[in-house]
């Protein structure tokens, strides 16, 4: 019987002894539980024949051992992944100790950050809910950053925010945050101003001042629109503070009808969705929607600073992100999404409300966008 010691460096130079005998000596439910300890402190530092066989002796989930900090650890390799929701069903693309055949994970191009996590943390089957609230089909439906001043940029970690938008079709007044705790509604008088440019809608009453510019959408033969995007302001004339004044950009539009989602899930149709965002131009966002018995969404968002990717399921009308479904550099956040008009010509009103790990330091993301279909 031949003895082999092996002395093992650990954190803080303390000396770890194992302990291997060739000729099959079984190890004590004492040794393994060091073995255990000690892997679980560094990984690294002792053999996986050894972690392998003690972890058939002694459950991690008795001894309360868990990996250090910063190694992945796949649940369902452990004796009591009966008892982890992350072994469940949907995960075993990701954790194959769960069942089912692997599919692979496919990567964002030429990009290793836009990766999904490791594991989701979604229980199976659990709906996700909308940040802001759910759209009904066939009724109007938007977004909206909302900013202290006349010049609010999207992403204004002073005091900017994303919430919900509506807008009456023919223009004549639009509400920001309707019912919240920040709502802002506009004079009910606006009129379509007649100089070049972009649509332009002004209303004045008393001293306050409501505009709306509508940057992408056309209206239609009666002058009223079914989508629409732009900058929104609202204030006083004499007093333009930031305290007396609001503003932000929009994306809005006429939700589509179950009818009309219904047939698309049918059909099993894919559409891809793409364009510049309202608020932020040189953002380039592509949503791609897959219809059917399950329909669900991803998307990616390009910008000279940052890039970043999401996706989530279809419920109704409404594009609803999965946390366990972000790029790995995404720390927290949203993106929220509807679907507008019909099979023949569909679009999509979002936002996105996420902070972003750039470069080890946070950036917060605000921004709205509507997304024409790519033909």
């Amino acid at each position: 019987m031949r003895l082999y010691l092996r002395i093992l460096a650990v954190a803080g130079c303390a000396l770890f002894l194992e302990t291997s005998f060739a000729g099959g000596m079984a190890l004590n439910d004492r040794d393994c539980a060091e073995i255990l300890k000690q892997w679980a402190a560094d990984p690294a530092s002792v053999p996986q024949s050894l972690v392998d066989g003690c972890r058939e002796k002694l459950t991690a989930e008795s001894l309360d051992i868990k990996p250090a900090a910063g190694i992945p650890r796949d649940p369902c390799a452990d004796p009591a992944a009966a008892k982890s929701i992350h072994c469940w069903g949907p995960w075993a693309n990701l954790a194959p100790a769960g069942g089912g055949t692997v599919a692979p994970i496919v990567l964002a191009k030429d990009d290793p950050d836009l990766r999904p996590d490791e594991f989701s943390t979604q229980p199976p089957g659990e709906p996700v809910t909308p940040a802001l609230g759910s759209c009904t089909p066939g009724a109007a439906c938007g977004f909206a950053t909302l900013g202290p001043g006349l010049e609010a940029q999207p992403d204004d970690t002073s005091g900017s925010n994303v919430v919900p938008f509506d807008m009456d079709p023919g223009v004549d007044h639009y509400v920001v945050d309707p019912g919240g705790n920040r709502e802002v509604v506009s004079n009910d008088n606006l009129q379509r101003a007649n100089i070049p440019g972009p649509p332009r809608y002004e209303g004045i009453t008393g001293d306050v001042e409501s505009k709306l510019f509508v940057t992408r959408g056309a209206p239609a033969a009666d002058g009223s629109y079914d989508r629409a995007s732009g900058i929104w302001r609202h204030g006083s004339l004499t007093n333009q503070t930031q305290t007396n004044t609001r503003s932000g950009v929009f994306a809005w539009g006429i939700a589509s009808t179950m009818d009309t989602i219904d047939g698309l899930n049918a059909g099993n149709v894919t559409a891809t969705f793409s364009g510049r965002m309202t608020g932020y131009t040189d953002t380039l966002a592509d949503i791609t929607v897959n219809f059917g018995s399950q329909p669900a969404w991803t998307g990616s968002w390009q910008n000279p600073a940052y890039a970043f990717a999401a996706g989530g399921p279809v419920q109704g009308v409404d594009l609803v992100s999965d946390p366990g479904q972000f790029s790995a550099n995404v720390n927290s956040g949203f993106v929220q999404g509807v679907l507008l008009g019909t099979a023949n010509n569909p679009s999509v009103a979002h936002t996105v409300d996420v902070i972003l790990d750039s470069g080890g330091n946070a950036l917060t993301v605000r921004d709205v966008g509507l997304l024409p279909q790519v033909p």
